[in-house]
């Protein structure tokens, strides 16, 4: 690991206040520096130097991730040292560089005013450092980190004394930029197997091409990936059902601010969780990219309707099927008791089945009993076809909470009104979002179902 990994920008490091204090001196820092110089001599070597270990602790995992540095800390402060020094370096022969060292390795902006630093410096040395990373390094400050600035001053101004050639030391500093971020590197380590499970994300964050040439070469990474992806997914269909602010801020980000294109947006990007949860047979969409099709339109056939999600079953011979969205906030009931212990379906899921029944009418009559797929230049292909004897439905709607009481028990009446009404609709389904959501939680290994 080269200090370009272990500096991220999404890390923290810390260096304990009961640990030493910066010790290196001149008998420390000199054999460093040589390994620097003749590296930046030698750019075209493309020579890794091995500087040791350091040892890692996750302190905190929210952003930014602290990372508590228990060893390893006298050469991760010296190496930003030479950064500091280089940057000062720069300045002083006119390459406008130097900011990009202190936004990369030095400042955090990002992090509140007590944690400024990528670095935390140990107590002792953080006025040093501080001044250092600032540019105040040069005046007269003493200490050990002051010292080994000014030390890597002198000997970049020895090794590069010749500022008037400017193509010569921009090429010479380049080089010693190049060993000291990437060039030389170190082992990083961790206390135990829970400790170094913990730095996985760090490690992967800060130098992600290892992890990911082992993931290629790994037979089962892409089932891995599914379903990790699918895990992901899940989570923000349960957060969509229960965090009203994402679900609004959801909907201010589509064209029409419609809840129903929230939920077609996200289904197409899943189309496995209508797939494989709306009925027994496995579904597919009729169009890869996109769900909602004109069915009785020029995409389809004829003129005329939409319908959220046009799928079709898997298999040697196929069946179309038809799903229309509402939104998870769709009263399931109207509001208001109709008689005594008898409640009736609201007017968004009556007009909700009426226009999918429409919907489905409209394309049987249009199109028929069978659509034959076609290839790119509009040809039939032999044997290709879907057929639409009385195809399925779904209509996905509410939540089966609308039907609980406020002290959170199951309002009987409700729920059996409810229940009596969906089962005598035999087309469309009924099927509620938090349904869905069960099933789309059950496939991916995260249902609390037992």
């Amino acid at each position: 690991m080269s200090i370009d990994h272990l500096i991220s920008p999404s890390v923290q490091l810390v260096v304990p206040d009961d640990h030493r204090p910066y010790l290196w001196g001149p008998k420390q820092i000199q054999p460093l520096w040589d390994t620097i110089s003749a590296g930046a001599s030698s750019p075209s070597a493309h020579k890794d130097y091995f500087l040791g270990s350091v040892v890692l602790e996750v302190d905190r995992y929210e952003s930014p991730m602290r990372i508590r540095l228990i060893d390893g800390y006298q050469r991760i402060m010296t190496l930003l040292v030479v950064l500091c020094a280089m940057r000062d370096h720069m300045s002083l022969i006119g390459l406008p560089i130097g900011d990009s060292i202190t936004s990369r390795y030095l400042h955090a902006e990002s992090y509140n005013a007590e944690t400024t630093y990528r670095l935390v410096a140990h107590q002792a040395d953080r006025p040093n450092f501080t001044a250092i990373i600032e540019g105040d390094g040069d005046v007269g400050a003493t200490g050990r980190v002051a010292d080994a600035y000014k030390f890597m001053r002198r000997r970049l101004l020895d090794a590069c004394p010749n500022l008037d050639d400017f193509q010569q030391a921009f090429s010479w500093l380049h080089g010693v930029s190049a060993v000291v971020r990437e060039g030389i590197v170190m082992a990083a380590l961790s206390f135990d197997k829970e400790a170094a499970a913990s730095l996985l994300p760090f490690l992967y964050q800060s130098n992600p091409k290892p992890f990911r040439r082992l993931i290629a070469e790994d037979k089962a990474a892409d089932d891995v990936i599914a379903f990790a992806h699918r895990r992901e997914q899940v989570s923000v269909f349960r957060k969509y059902l229960e965090d009203d602010n994402c679900f609004d801020r959801a909907i201010a980000r589509t064209a029409r601010k419609r809840g129903e294109d929230v939920w077609q947006q996200f289904f197409e990007k899943n189309p496995w969780i209508l797939g494989a949860s709306l009925g027994g047979q496995l579904l597919v969409s009729w169009d890869p990219s996109r769900l909602e099709q004109a069915v009785t339109g020029s995409s389809i056939s004829g003129v005329g309707k939409r319908t959220d999600a046009l799928l079709r079953t898997a298999g040697r011979i196929r069946s179309m099927v038809f799903a229309e969205f509402k939104t998870h906030r769709t009263a399931l009931l109207d509001k208001d008791v109709y008689r005594s212990g008898c409640w009736i379906p609201s007017k968004h899921v009556t007009g909700g089945v009426s226009q999918l029944q429409g919907t489905v009418h409209r394309a049987v009559r249009h199109i028929g009993n069978l659509i034959n797929d076609h290839d790119e230049e509009g040809a039939a292909i032999p044997g290709e076809a879907t057929y639409l004897i009385r195809p399925r439905s779904y209509l996905i709607v509410g939540q089966l909470a609308d039907l609980f009481s406020g002290g959170g028990g199951v309002r009987e009446d409700k729920f059996v009104s409810f229940e009596l009404y969906r089962r005598s609709i035999t087309e469309p389904e009924i099927v509620t979002f938090d349904e869905l959501l069960s099933r789309a939680e059950w496939m991916a290994g995260i249902s609390q179902i037992p």
